[in-house]
């Protein structure tokens, strides 16, 4: 289940509780010693990478569809794709932390709830009478997850025809390299545009595509069995969970069952398992004890950039932009489990989206010595 209920909105990392002084020094620590193309926490950082954060309203398949857009103002013309999912009851500004952190390693994140009873499902009847088992079986019926596919489908095809048409906001974006990502319910969807995508996608000029499945509570076993039917061969995917991400619903709540599907995908050496020992569900969501999205603009017209002051390749056209400040590690709990994803993610990516040798080394050789004592790396 996403962390948009009322009692989890703002959940931190979970136990055990630390001084958050010396919590955040370790956290420091282990980035310092990770992936050396992710960015570097803020406090350590000479000179951040400036994000601008956009949102639009969109129209995709005849309904109404608000996206946001995390990028980094300046560096590249082409910036990878990366399509964020995200869970059950959460909307598109959820995610910030993750969001945050891929955009300043150079990729362009579009974000969005794909059906707006998913956006809505904390207010629904089932959610006020705390029936959450029937609130996830309700929201994992096959026809809505074909539902949800045909939105990112139809979202990745109008992103194209913007930037076709010239407009600003998207002209950066490569839609030859993209990666869909998904939390809890998201996860599901983004297996299943993995699924999609068809033999063809392996074959030399396709382009490069990736999946990653962030704590994958909304996975059911025949949505994996569809899905491992028609999965193009080599499909770069990478799944993070974690032991004790145990969901409100009740449905998957033991780590051999979160993990059973991974074990049934071809082992062609680009799919990826990340076991976190200790952070929550809700941690996994990306909020990470701070706003889902503090500095996201909240209504039409607002700007936080003086209009004197253009965002370098990213106008305004129908968009309300501001910057973004890099994530910062706020969560007074297992912060160490926000670098491990942010490292592990970002090596995943640009091995298999900007074909980066140096980060496809990291992985394989040193991951699993740098993650002892915090998750377990495995490889297909």
């Amino acid at each position: 289940m996403g962390c948009s209920s009322p009692s989890q909105k703002h959940t931190p990392y979970g136990p055990p509780r630390q001084d958050a002084s010396a919590a955040q020094q370790r956290a420091l620590d282990l980035a310092a010693r990770g992936y050396s193309g992710a960015p570097r926490p803020a406090s350590t950082q000479a000179a951040t990478v400036e994000l601008a954060v956009a949102s639009q309203q969109w129209v995709v398949h005849g309904e109404p569809l608000s996206v946001t857009l995390a990028a980094p103002l300046s560096g590249s013309s082409s910036l990878p794709l990366l399509v964020y999912l995200p869970g059950l009851g959460e909307s598109a500004q959820a995610g910030a932390h993750w969001r945050y952190a891929w955009a300043r390693a150079g990729y362009a994140v579009l974000s969005f709830q794909a059906l707006e009873a998913d956006q809505t499902a904390w207010s629904s009847a089932l959610a006020r009478s705390a029936d959450f088992s029937a609130l996830a079986l309700q929201h994992q019926q096959p026809h809505l997850l074909q539902a949800r596919l045909n939105v990112l489908q139809g979202a990745i095809a109008e992103l194209g025809r913007r930037a076709a048409a010239g407009e600003a906001l998207w002209s950066r974006v490569d839609l030859s390299r993209v990666a869909v990502v998904g939390y809890d319910l998201g996860a599901a969807t983004a297996l299943a545009w993995g699924a999609s995508l068809g033999p063809q996608a392996a074959e030399p000029g396709r382009g490069a595509r990736a999946v990653i499945m962030l704590s994958p509570s909304g996975v059911t076993h025949a949505d994996a069995e569809q899905a491992l039917a028609t999965m193009p061969p080599r499909l770069p995917l990478l799944a993070i969970n974690s032991r004790r991400a145990a969901d409100l619903t009740g449905l998957l709540n033991s780590a051999a069952e979160r993990t059973r599907f991974f074990e049934q995908l071809p082992a062609d050496a680009n799919k990826y398992l990340l076991l976190l020992n200790n952070p929550s569900h809700a941690a996994l969501a990306g909020a990470s004890g701070m706003a889902e999205s503090p500095e996201e603009p909240a209504g039409r017209g607002i700007s936080r950039r003086p209009q004197s002051q253009p965002a370098k390749g990213l106008g305004p056209q129908n968009a309300i932009m501001s910057a973004a400040p890099p994530p910062t590690l706020l969560d007074k709990g297992n912060q160490e489990a926000g670098v491990v994803v942010e490292h592990i993610s970002i090596a995943f990516l640009n091995t298999h989206l900007r074909a980066d040798p140096q980060a496809q080394s990291w992985l394989q050789q040193s991951a699993a010595v740098w993650l002892k004592g915090l998750a377990e790396w495995r490889l297909r």
